[in-house]
């Protein structure tokens, strides 16, 4: 019996393949490797029927022998799978099974819901035969390269792993191999990525959620190469395809801040385990995650990433890192950058700076162990820890004066004061504040037509948002050197541009003190003319007199990196403008840089010695 199926099948009938396979289930692997060249022939893609004649085909059940043809490729193709499952098949002969497997593929998967039952196999069974080919074809060196351009078969993989994570069908092939393949998206990166989109039947956002499923699934398993590689795999996606674009927004949506920050944990505890290549894989997580801190949904990101542990995270790998030389990846620089800009920047919002307080007392542990102070990235954690320690003493001042706090109407014509619910917001920025329709309409006219989309979208959301800024600024004004220096900058301006209204432009990006604004300037305050920011803010009606004379105007840089765009108004009393501006009109005329400095000296030493309460009346 067995040897005359044998016989039949060995003369090419589809029907007797098929019978002799289900038949003779226990024939021993290496007599079932002698059944090689019969599945090259029935692998021949001429037996693939045209689209244009599977229709008739299909709808004619007496074309039996073009059904016969189809059923003998397809059992072919699952065979010459389970064959490789158990290395049957040697590395020479993939490079002549590839033209006939490739074809064979991408008319099962593209026809597989048409194809008659008793003619095809299972869905779940075709994938897992497809990614057995495919994933094992692909390991040798010589068809990597073949395999990895051929077309369709991201999609392939793609809908396979798909349909794992959302629990439609289980497998026993091995997730990690899926996700390296479909990873590797370098080469025509855009064309590869949108075929992983359309085999997950859907977009960006779709892949996001399947990444994070994924990311929650390894990294609560046993850590082995597999799931390694299924997290690098990860990671390696995201940098590609998911800084600042709709798969980042998708992360976001779905939980993806957490699992990336999981994910970069997961491979940073390999790295200090003596894997190097997972420090690549820190890195790449790391960029990632800077990327979208850095995009227009940064906020959002930042916020989400203080709640899920960053400040934890990052002090754990400033802890790791002893000595520069032995960081293979430069992991280290995205870290100074963090604490250099990124923090820094985010510093000036009260939302982030609450949550700052937070989660940096629950990295304390970590902080305050004595191997975190040998670091070599230690240097800059003091200089951050010194600049957020002043926030938080500016974030106490504001929540002190928070509830007797007084709000100015802002037509610099009126400037009158009121309690904070005595006064009107601008409905489009929901910033501005007014005592009266009449001032609205004014400054309306006047200078907020210009400046409301800008302040709208400056970051600053709430009154709370604006107060706390202003908060910043008066915290600084407690500072007698900071005051003196500032007037010392106004006062030269006065002189050396009578006449010239200015706007005095404070980082508050960096720290207090201007150690880091070098690029700008060499200090923490810059005097400006007011001209230069009329089309930016509306700023022309400030430079109007009010009832008492000028006022001081502040503009705050709320990111280093879009200063242009990120600048926030502010202005005190009068008193302190004219004041200055006496000091200035009693010197003499053409006095040098030396001279001059000789001559302000004294008098701004004892105005800004008095000054405070006037310096630090900031209206907002």
């Amino acid at each position: 019996m067995y040897q005359s199926r044998a016989k039949a099948a060995a003369n090419g009938s589809s029907a007797d393949l098929i019978s002799f396979l289900k038949l003779f289930p226990e024939v021993p692997d290496p007599k079932r490797a002698l059944l090689i060249p019969l599945l090259f022939a029935h692998l021949d893609p001429s037996r693939i029927p045209k689209p244009k004649q599977l229709d008739s085909i299909l709808s004619d059940v007496a074309r039996h022998p073009e059904l016969d043809g189809i059923a003998g490729g397809l059992t072919a193709l699952y065979e010459v799978s389970e064959l490789l499952d158990v290395r049957l098949i040697q590395h020479p002969l993939y490079a002549e099974l590839w033209p006939r497997l490739y074809p064979w593929l991408i008319f099962a998967h593209t026809y597989h819901d048409y194809i008659p039952v008793e003619y095809s196999m299972g869905l779940a069974q075709l994938h897992r035969a497809s990614a057995f080919i495919i994933l094992t074809i692909r390991t040798h060196g010589s068809m990597k390269a073949v395999v990895e351009k051929a077309t369709g078969l991201r999609y392939i993989l793609a809908g396979y792993w798909a349909k794992i994570v959302r629990k439609i069908i289980s497998t026993d092939v091995e997730v990690a191999y899926i996700l390296s393949f479909l990873s590797d998206c370098e080469e025509e990166g855009a064309a590869n990525f949108q075929e992983v989109l359309d085999g997950i039947a859907g977009d960006p956002r779709d892949l996001a959620y399947l990444l994070v499923q994924q990311i929650k699934v390894t990294v609560a398993s046993t850590v082995n190469d597999a799931t390694n590689m299924a997290v690098g795999s990860i990671l390696r996606v995201l940098n590609m395809h998911g800084s600042q674009s709709p798969l980042g927004e998708g992360m976001l949506l779905n939980g993806g801040v957490t699992a990336a920050m999981r994910a970069i944990a997961f491979q940073d505890r390999e790295r200090r385990g003596g894997a190097d290549w997972a420090g690549e894989q820190v890195y790449i997580g790391m960029l990632f995650l800077l990327g979208n801190v850095e995009s227009g949904e940064g906020m959002e990101w930042i916020s989400q990433a203080l709640s899920s542990g960053l400040f934890k995270l990052i002090a754990t790998m400033i802890r790791a890192r002893q000595e520069r030389s032995y960081e293979l990846w430069y992991t280290f620089s995205l870290l100074e950058r963090f604490l250099k800009v990124i923090f820094p920047e985010y510093l000036v919002h009260y939302k982030i700076t609450v949550q700052m307080k937070t989660a940096i007392s629950e990295a304390i542990p970590i902080t305050s162990s004595p191997m975190f102070k040998t670091s070599f990235i230690y240097p800059f954690w003091v200089e951050f820890s010194d600049l957020v320690q002043e926030r938080f003493r500016a974030l106490d001042l504001f929540l002190n004066i928070d509830s007797r706090l007084l709000d100015a109407c802002e037509n610099m014509q009126c400037c009158k004061t009121g309690g904070k619910d005595a006064l009107k917001r601008c409905a489009a920025c929901g910033l501005a504040l007014y005592c009266s329709r009449e001032c609205q309409k004014a400054d309306w006219v006047a200078a907020h037509r210009c400046s409301c989309q800008r302040l709208g979208s400056s970051g600053i959301s709430s009154a709370r948002g604006r107060g706390y800024l202003g908060a910043i600024l008066q915290y600084n004004f407690q500072s007698c050197s900071i005051r003196r220096a500032v007037l010392t900058q106004q006062a030269q301006f006065m002189y050396r541009n009578p006449e010239t209204e200015f706007v005095t432009v404070l980082d508050f990006t960096r720290n207090a003190r201007g150690t880091h604004w070098i690029d700008m300037s060499g200090g923490w305050s810059e005097v400006k003319p007011i001209s230069n920011y009329d089309a930016l803010l509306g700023l022309k009606q400030i430079a109007c007199r009010t009832r008492n004379g000028p006022v001081s105007v502040y503009l705050a840089a709320l990111d280093f990196n879009k200063v242009v765009e990120r600048m926030f108004p502010m202005w005190s009393t009068p008193q302190l403008h004219s004041k200055v501006a006496g000091i200035v009109q009693a010197l003499p005329r053409g006095l040098k840089s030396a001279a001059l400095d000789a001559a302000l000296a004294q008098p701004l030493q004892a105005l800004a010695a008095n000054a405070a309460e006037l310096m630090q009346e900031i209206y907002y």
